[in-house]
């Protein structure tokens, strides 16, 4: 099967110079885990001699001019100013080991030399010198340039990862994990910053632009809830929406596997409630510049509401080649066909800012696809609560396999969908998608025949269980052979317990 390697008996680590070079970890592949990267001390300080000779310099990508997501949709040319910031930036990047370095280094590269570390915030702890909060810099937007060379170095290396057996794949990670740990510290110790090598609950972003490490606290008792249903669970005696009419309780449905477009459309246009039960979780993640009556409605992800504050979706929805993006709204249930066909109301439930988005440590530092995954957190306020949420439920790989899974989500309002209604065949912001099977697993992973597009990432994938809708993970992209998503591992299960106890649901008591 091309793409997923399944021989687990392999010597671990025994790989070539060529696999070595394309993962980034040449340097880091033969010794203890305690060494120094090679030339890291030289690569930082051109970071730090640029920060200091560009204060500000990366300000002017900050305003969603250069954002990825708008380029690739077509809604906005690629910029072709900053050349020389590029020039500067790429130099500092490309003799860096890893991808995790090199995003390192370009974060650096965006600091403000000097500056004193910002208390933390109210929306995170009472305290403002709470010790279990590390602050990790401010957000830095990078040029367009810059991020395409980081988006295909990562591309690079995650092609190469597909390639190894699992034992390989979770060695070279945890070397480089130790060697970024080691960068990590040279850089607070450069710019005086505390460093805190306790392991990371998740990483945040604050509504300041800086972004912060939630510590384990000492003696912190992690939850073991495995799974929590919806906020109203299906009829039993109800043919769910996502089956043919004619399905049978019991039955196991049939899907069709990847080739021809056959997901079907679920909008107000052709009968289906976008306030109900089962399509109202379901919402379109949209920059902070959009407003809830464009029409279409410009989709740049999915996330699935799974508890009264939080949405599952994608750890590449929110933070990507070393930056947190600017998808900070999500409109629960758009409709962006009934908008375009009837004039009916593109965002029919309103919409969603964030309060804040977390994601896990070795997402933010690597962004390896098998950690792909993240909440998005909603207001504390009766409004957040009123929406109704799936359920979801955690799973080991034996557990998935043949899994029965549901994906409906967002494709990009300008990609072709078959079962749109529109004269021109675009998607239009409204909720397409199919059921399938679990075709293959692996410790992070599920892979499955299901037809996907760019906007359906973080989908959250559900199965259907006694009357309930059960979130199982998150749609992540194509790998190949297969459609794959993070699925709810027990360190995912542990993102979403932390980020419900620190983020409360008061208002819905």
């Amino acid at each position: 099967m091309t793409g997923i390697n399944r021989d687990r008996h392999r010597p671990t680590l025994n790989l070539g110079g060529a696999t070595l070079l394309a993962l980034g970890l040449a340097g880091c592949a033969g010794g203890a885990a305690e060494e120094a990267p090679t030339g890291f001390e030289a690569h930082l300080e051109r970071a730090l001699s640029f920060a200091a000779e560009h204060p500000g310099a990366l300000d002017a990508f900050a305003d969603g001019r250069h954002d990825a997501d708008d380029i690739k949709a077509g809604r906005i040319e690629a910029p072709v100013d900053g050349q020389a910031i590029s020039a500067a930036l790429l130099e500092i990047i490309e003799p860096a080991e890893s991808f995790g370095e090199a995003i390192l280094l370009a974060r650096v590269a965006g600091q403000a030399i000097g500056a004193a570390i910002p208390p933390v915030p109210a929306t995170l702890a009472d305290d403002p010198e709470d010790a279990d909060w590390e602050f990790a810099g401010r957000n830095v937007t990078l040029p367009y340039a810059v991020q395409t060379a980081l988006d295909a170095r990562r591309a690079a290396r995650d092609e190469a990862f597909e390639t190894l057996a699992v034992e390989d794949r979770e060695a070279l990670m945890a070397v480089e994990s130790a060697a970024q740990l080691w960068r990590r510290q040279r850089v607070a110790e450069a710019l005086g910053w505390r460093f805190d090598p306790r392991e990371d609950l998740y990483v945040v972003d604050g509504a300041d632009g800086n972004i912060w490490r939630r510590k384990l606290p000492d003696g912190y008792v992690r939850s073991l809830v495995t799974e929590e249903p919806s906020s109203m669970p299906i009829d039993p005696e109800v043919v769910p929406p996502e089956l043919p009419a004619n399905w049978v309780p019991g039955q196991s449905p049939s899907f069709e596997l990847i080739g021809s477009d056959n997901r079907e459309l679920r909008s107000l246009q052709n009968g289906y409630s976008m306030g109900g039960a089962a399509w109202e979780p379901k919402g379109a993640i949209v920059d902070d510049g959009r407003t809830t009556q464009e029409v279409p409605v410009e989709v740049d992800c999915t996330g699935v509401k799974i508890r009264e504050r939080l949405v599952a979706t994608a750890g590449h929805c929110m933070y990507s080649d070393g930056a947190w993006n600017d998808n900070t709204k999500w409109i629960p249930g758009a409709d962006g066909i009934n908008a375009v066909i009837n004039g009916g109301d593109p965002s029919p439930n309103g919409y969603k800012t964030r309060y804040a988005r977390v994601v896990r440590g070795n997402w933010f530092d690597h962004e390896w696809s098998d950690y792909d995954f993240g909440v998005f957190v909603l207001y504390d306020n009766s409004s957040s609560c009123g929406l109704h949420w799936h359920g979801w439920r955690s799973n080991s790989m034996l557990s998935m396999l043949g899994k029965s899974i549901y994906l409906y989500g967002f494709p990009g309002e300008r990609r072709d969908c078959a079962a749109s209604p529109a004269s021109n065949g675009w998607c239009y912001g409204s909720i397409y998608g199919k059921g399938g099977s679990v075709a293959v697993a692996t410790a992070y992973r599920a892979y499955y025949s299901i037809d996907t597009q760019p906007g359906q990432s973080g989908t959250g994938y559900y199965e259907i269980d006694g009357g309930d809708r059960y979130v199982v993970g998150a749609h992540r992209g194509f790998s190949g052979t297969y459609n794959d998503g993070t699925f709810i591992t027990s360190g995912n299960r542990d993102l979403i317990n932390d980020a419900k106890a620190d983020y409360p649901a008061n208002a819905c008591n």
